[in-house]
């Protein structure tokens, strides 16, 4: 992980540094949230996670907390994740949702006061989203052209499943680049054969340029992909 980014940047000289270390530290959380979880709503799964404590659950929240909260910059996303639009939110994984969330996020007023610095905090306060959160190159990459179009993105990358295992429920995904693996991951993984009594699959799913991503399930309430418990993945949809 980068360092954490300077709140403040007054020196035009190494402005563009500055936000390219900002874009890095906020798009991978911003990607992990979505592509790990498989959150549409940002605001409300890391809310729900603030209610309780923030405990490390499993080693995602653990990294969640090393990083970014131990920081003190997730505060500031929080912020910008409830001011976001849902719509906006929604963009990378619509082409898979079952059911959208898309009234306004009331935070509580404990949580309201806590977060009210943070909206004023440095490339928060310039511009409705100044870190290019919403998708496209950035952090929307994994949805590819599913999402976004195809105008001016690389090609989706290719990608296959292997090692299918109906009676343990089992398969092996491998995209051979990260323009795309989720989109990839949906469209191949729609294609599986239906388990009895519903059940389902569980896929490792592995992106080349990354490694082992995690183990991967489509949840029947949410139609989207993700990694981990399903009532983790729940709280941010």
């Amino acid at each position: 992980m980068p360092a954490a980014p300077r709140p403040e940047n007054h020196d035009l000289a190494d402005w563009e540094q500055w936000f390219h270390q900002n874009l890095a530290y906020y798009t991978a959380l911003q990607s992990f949230l979505t592509y790990s979880f498989g959150w549409t709503r940002h605001d409300k799964g890391l809310a729900s996670w603030y209610d309780v404590g923030c405990p490390e659950y499993d080693p995602r929240y653990s990294l969640i907390k090393a990083i970014w909260f131990l920081d003190g910059t997730l505060d500031s996303y929080l912020a910008f994740a409830i001011a976001q639009d849902p719509i906006d939110a929604l963009a990378p994984l619509r082409p898979w949702a079952m059911h959208t969330d898309l009234a306004p996020f009331r935070a509580r007023r404990e949580l309201s006061r806590r977060l009210e610095p943070a909206r004023r905090m440095g490339i928060w306060a310039t511009g409705s989203d100044p870190m290019h959160l919403g998708g496209g190159w950035h952090a929307g990459s994994a949805s590819g052209h599913y999402a976004f179009g195809a105008d001016g993105r690389p090609p989706t990358a290719r990608a296959r499943i292997a090692g299918i295992d109906a009676d343990e429920r089992t398969a092996v995904f491998v995209a051979d680049g990260i323009d795309g693996w989720y989109g990839r991951l949906a469209e191949i993984g729609g294609e599986l054969p239906l388990l009895a009594d519903s059940r389902s699959w569980h896929v490792d799913v592995y992106v080349r340029p990354i490694g082992f991503v995690g183990t991967y399930r489509r949840s029947r309430q949410t139609g989207l992909w993700f990694s981990g418990q399903h009532r983790h993945h729940s709280v941010g949809n």
